[in-house]
């Protein structure tokens, strides 16, 4: 009976999303794009055509998020329960504390992101995750409950700088007319291939060395690879790719012509 409380106060989620998407206007590009006609009827098939090397680079870049997430919300709960003797409810708050943390945290990166840039954000979030990843369970390991408190908020503090922004990130490596179905197939391949394996991989690993020092490297080697996909692809895709060029026109708002200058 208790689970199904939580899924009835999800159609609240769904009623405010539903809300701010309907509140939330196009971008100037979309809007020029479809007055050129340039909405196609297969935009997944159309996203395909970027090429390998970004779709690649941008799915490698994201898959670190994933993992590590899935790990710090997913494994850590069965290993501290079962391999550290810690009590399940104390896990349970503790990651749930984390997880209000890293909600909090987002719009707090994403201004930080504002001020000096989402791509330099997303290179310093995934470099910052690689260096917490490589602490997670050394931290865990000790057994001491000020330590894993530690281990787990500093997982919901590091793990949104790269997650507030890399909508932003994959958004780029698109062009208009088919950033959204792109950016949904990006996002959802790295969720399967990032992280719903993660806890899986991480109990095997766990499994086979009877520590957690595979797990840890696991991880570090996905935000070493994630962090080089990233700096590549920054290199092949400019920041400013997808940005209008000077002067072109915008929607019209209230009969004026609005234009871009940089």
């Amino acid at each position: 009976m208790g689970w199904r409380i939580p899924f009835l106060l999800s159609c609240v989620l769904v009623a405010v999303g539903l809300l701010v998407r309907l509140r939330v206007t196009e971008s100037p590009s979309f809007h020029r794009a479809r007055r050129q006609d340039g909405v196609v009827r297969f935009p997944l098939a159309e996203s395909l055509k970027v090429g390998f090397p970004r779709l690649a680079l941008t799915l490698l870049a994201v898959v670190a998020n994933s993992a590590a997430a899935y790990v710090f919300m997913v494994f850590s709960l069965s290993y501290g329960t079962r391999h550290l003797g810690y009590d399940k409810q104390f896990l349970v708050l503790a990651v749930t504390g984390a997880a209000l943390l890293w909600c909090a945290a987002i719009p707090v990166w994403t201004r930080i992101a504002d001020r000096h840039g989402r791509r330099a954000m997303f290179l310093g979030g995934s470099a910052a995750l690689l260096a917490w990843c490589a602490a997670f369970f050394p931290l865990l390991d000790t057994g001491q409950v000020a330590l894993t408190v530690l281990a787990l908020a500093g997982m919901g503090l590091v793990i949104p700088v790269t997650h507030s922004v890399q909508g932003g990130i994959i958004a780029d490596t698109f062009p208009v007319h088919v950033r959204y179905s792109g950016s949904s197939l990006i996002l959802q391949a790295g969720a399967i291939l990032g992280g719903g394996p993660a806890p899986m991989i991480s109990t095997a690993l766990l499994g086979s060395g009877g520590s957690t020092t595979g797990v840890t490297w696991y991880l570090v080697a996905l935000c070493g690879g994630s962090l080089v996909g990233a700096w590549a692809l920054f290199r092949l895709v400019p920041e400013d790719a997808a940005a209008p060029a000077k002067g072109a026109a915008l929607p019209e708002r209230g009969g004026e012509v609005w234009t871009t200058s940089r």
